[in-house]
């Protein structure tokens, strides 16, 4: 396996850029993939016959991705062990023991998990009026650690996941998140008319996305 480290000049939606290191690692693999690891290392992994300019293409298509996972993934890392105030979990009279932070993670107990499920399937399910009878299929729902993200939607196995940490932000947050990924099962992509729908429902939703950067 060859590797080396690179450093992009990304720029962000806004406008701002950043300058991010990729360590660049060419294996017997056929695909390019990129990761954001827990300690904010940005790492591609490309096909030994791939060529430079086809991995800086890539890595640069993906500039996007690349600062929203650096920004999730470093906002986690630095999360206080002090639960928010405002958050759901310290509503529910869980505290710091049950979200006990080991190396740079938390490990969440088996009583935040249930009460944060259940707030989950809760709130799915006030949320399902908003879409039209038919358009959704059925699906479950699953919660795990996550550090570069707040949920996800596998629309081929019908399953969103939500991170456990979720749970520690207000209630509107957690709202948010919810309407996302239900409404990625109408629209796969970020565009127009992703955010136009999820606009819809929720004028307010860059408010709540601000609360979690």
């Amino acid at each position: 396996m060859k590797e080396k480290s690179v450093s992009f000049l990304l720029a962000s939606k806004e406008g701002d850029k950043r300058e991010v290191p990729v360590l660049i690692r060419k294996k017997n693999i056929r695909s390019i993939r990129l990761q954001v690891t827990r300690d904010c290392q940005v790492v591609c992994t490309a096909s030994l016959r791939a060529s430079d300019e086809k991995i800086t293409g890539f890595i640069e298509s993906k500039a996007q991705w690349i600062l929203k996972a650096l920004d999730r993934t470093e906002n986690f890392a630095g999360n206080s062990e002090n639960l928010k105030n405002d958050g759901q979990a310290f509503l529910s009279g869980l505290n710091r023991d049950d979200r006990v932070q080991k190396d740079r993670n938390f490990v969440y107990s088996k009583k935040w998990k249930e009460l944060a499920m259940a707030n989950f399937e809760h709130t799915v399910c006030r949320f399902l009026p908003f879409f039209e009878a038919g358009l959704l299929p059925p699906f479950a729902l699953k919660g795990r650690s996550m550090h570069s993200m707040w949920g996800n939607c596998n629309t081929k196995t019908k399953i969103i996941t939500f991170s456990w940490e979720l749970f520690n932000y207000p209630q509107c947050c957690i709202d948010y998140v919810v309407l996302h990924e239900m409404t990625h099962f109408l629209y796969i992509r970020h565009d127009k008319k992703f955010y136009d729908y999820i606009k819809k429902v929720m004028p307010e939703y860059k408010d709540y996305v601000r609360m979690m950067k």
